[in-house]
């Protein structure tokens, strides 16, 4: 119940504005975050980060990295089975999986295409909460996204998940989607106003 609750609880409340480009805020989100680095870069995805709340985070941000780099449709379900336990929220609502989907259906690639560029890179984080003696974690990272398709396209996109220490890695634990994190433009009044550090 504890872990449902904290996954629920909503964001800072921002005002609608498109994730886009748009000047930066003079003021910052707190101290800077320094994320730690990964042990293992040999698998699909980098891991071997410590079981630490930032640990959690920094594998949220390879797994993202990874499930929306050249937006291929294979990449979404790579990620979410190496990532994702038994129970974990279901593929097609998963949030990497969601924006991919809808961004190739906007852009008319639908199955993807070898002409499409596009990565992720990390920005903003935010922790909602941490339980179960630290081996739970709800983990939010906001990051830049960059697309080239016919166009370019830079967007802000956010993503929240249950992340839980398992088989000596950080995973997509079990559960519904958690709230779904504010996509703003990073470092924008919103990114502030929205908490992400």
């Amino acid at each position: 119940d504890a872990q449902h609750r904290v996954a629920a609880q909503p964001h800072l409340p921002t005002v609608p504005a498109p994730p886009l480009p748009h000047p930066l805020a003079p003021p910052t989100a707190g101290t800077p975050v320094t994320l730690p680095k990964a042990t293992d870069t040999t698998g699909l995805i980098p891991t071997g980060y410590p079981r630490t709340p930032l640990g959690a985070v920094a594998q949220l941000a390879a797994i993202d990295a990874f499930a929306l780099r050249d937006l291929n449709p294979s990449n979404p379900r790579q990620a979410y089975d190496w990532a994702a336990v038994p129970g974990a929220v279901p593929f097609a609502q998963w949030t990497p999986q969601v924006g991919a989907s809808a961004i190739l259906t906007a852009a008319g690639a639908p199955h993807g295409s070898t002409q499409l560029n596009s990565t992720w890179t990390l920005t903003h984080t935010q922790i909602k909460g941490v339980l179960d003696d630290g081996n739970f974690v709800v983990a939010c990272v906001l990051g830049e996204f960059d697309a080239n398709y016919r166009s370019t396209v830079r967007a802000g996109v956010g993503d929240c998940q249950r992340m839980v220490w398992h088989a000596d890695r950080w995973r997509i634990g079990p559960g519904e989607q958690p709230a779904f994190a504010p996509s703003t433009w990073p470092g924008s009044a919103q990114c502030v106003r929205a908490g992400w550090l």
